[in-house]
């Protein structure tokens, strides 16, 4: 029988998402995304999508602050999609890269027409 010894070939990406979320308001949708990370994080890319399945580039997301270990992102979509917007981020490391969820934000329906 072989013996040997086993070494890892590399790790799970080491960012951890706290939140991400959306909300409507005066001037488009506000995406906010909080992660904590052992890895430097290079950029994180904010993906939009009218059907929540074709995501393409909305933008870069800004980093706002550092609040004790999370790291803060913030994009404002002044194009949103009608009557719904859907959002990820995607994070990317040095060495690799990881999609958050998806957000959904609704966009606000005038009844009186």
């Amino acid at each position: 029988m072989a013996s040997g010894t086993l070494s890892p070939v590399g790790s799970p990406l080491d960012v951890n998402i706290i939140s991400f979320t959306g909300n409507k308001t005066a001037t488009g949708n506000q995406i906010n995304l909080s992660l904590t990370n052992n890895e430097p994080v290079e950029k994180v890319i904010l993906l939009k999508s009218a059907n929540g399945t074709d995501f393409s580039d909305a933008g870069l997301m800004t980093k706002m602050n550092t609040s004790g270990s999370a790291n803060n992102y913030r994009f404002n979509d002044v194009l949103t999609f009608s009557p719904v917007t859907f959002y990820r981020a995607k994070i990317f490391t040095e060495v690799k890269e990881e999609y958050s969820a998806i957000v959904k934000v609704q966009q606000s329906v005038n009844k009186d027409l």
